[in-house]
């Protein structure tokens, strides 16, 4: 009785990891423009308070060095927010040379100076 147990436990639990992955490998690839204007764009396309390099700046940059960046270097705490899949889609969507007209911008707001 006890040998059924175990072995049903571990067929349970072979299906459950089986499932997971199958799960994972069948996910979406992340959008890099999606992730780039939900994360990114806030810093990177700010026309009056510039917090972070343009866009264009970075376009002729090798992917890796962005994820690199996003994953141990200076943009490391904003790429902790970001899956793996997520730092390589934001990195090739940046070097694929996407014009900035094709980016969302934020409407420059007017401050009222004292």
């Amino acid at each position: 009785m006890v040998v059924v147990v175990c072995r049903s436990r571990r067929v349970v639990f072979v299906a459950f990891l089986l499932l997971s992955m199958a799960s994972l490998a069948c996910a979406p690839e992340p959008d890099g423009a999606v992730v780039f204007t939900e994360h990114c764009s806030l810093c990177h396309l700010d026309p009056l308070f510039p917090r972070a390099l343009p866009i264009d700046m970075m376009q002729s940059w090798n992917p890796d060095l962005i994820v690199t960046a996003l994953s141990s270097g200076l943009m490391e705490e904003q790429g902790r927010e970001l899956s793996a899949r997520e730092r390589r889609a934001v990195a090739d969507f940046i070097t694929l040379g996407v014009a900035d007209d094709d980016l969302p911008r934020r409407e420059p707001t007017e401050v009222a100076l004292p």
